[in-house]
């Protein structure tokens, strides 16, 4: 059964690296820097006044709080990331779904068929990336997966490409029109080259993982 898949299964949160400072950091030791020499070089005769000092007593322990509180968002991050990896271990080799067209690349690629209610038997179709359609088959109107051996309507084969799968319902051979199928693939990698997280699936197709809608 496939179940849905929400933003809360996976973490896309871009490693950091906590050991290397950030610009908070150095404009925070900056300013110890120049409050330091300020209350080294200041007029004996005339020095800062307390109020002045207080004020900027104020500042820098803002600025440290500040400081410290992205030191840990770093590790929280970090942590986060790490988390995200192992979790995706458990996405290898599964079936997913895959709403809208597909790439095919040869071999079988299966639908999963939901027929409309009311109907009494159900056309599966595959459409090419222009909308033609190049496959029909009827089915019955039971919710059933179907593969698609990659073959056109006259048996040839397919040249690979962008497809669509479809279905077209009918009631006392009335057409309820046509809709939209999702194909299930099977997940081969999961990569993380940058700020999302991509899925390689069996057909060689390579997308973000959130335009899977389903896994099981």
């Amino acid at each position: 059964m496939l179940e849905p898949i929400s933003a809360g299964d996976l973490t896309t949160t871009k490693p950091s690296n906590p050991s290397q400072p950030s610009p908070l950091s150095s404009d925070f030791n900056a300013f110890l820097n120049m409050l330091t020499t300020q209350l080294k070089h200041q007029d004996p005769l005339n020095p800062v006044d307390s109020a002045d000092y207080a004020m900027q007593l104020a500042a820098f322990s803002t600025v440290e709080q500040q400081v410290l509180l992205n030191q840990k968002m770093d590790v929280l991050q970090n942590n986060l990331h790490q988390n995200t990896l192992a979790s995706l271990s458990n996405w290898m080799g599964k079936t997913v779904k895959l709403p809208g067209s597909f790439t095919f690349s040869g071999g079988e690629v299966t639908a999963l068929i939901t027929p409309p209610t009311g109907s009494e038997k159900t056309d599966f179709i595959v459409q090419d990336a222009a909308g033609a359609e190049i496959f029909r088959h009827r089915l019955g109107a039971q919710d059933q997966e179907f593969a698609w051996a990659g073959t056109t309507s006259k048996g040839a084969v397919a040249p690979f490409g962008h497809y669509n799968f479809a279905f077209e319902g009918f009631a006392k051979d009335q057409s309820l029109g046509i809709s939209k199928l999702a194909s299930l693939q099977t997940i081969e990698e999961i990569s993380q080259p940058a700020d999302d997280i991509l899925v390689t699936l069996g057909n060689g197709q390579t997308l973000p993982w959130k335009n899977l809608t389903g896994l099981r």
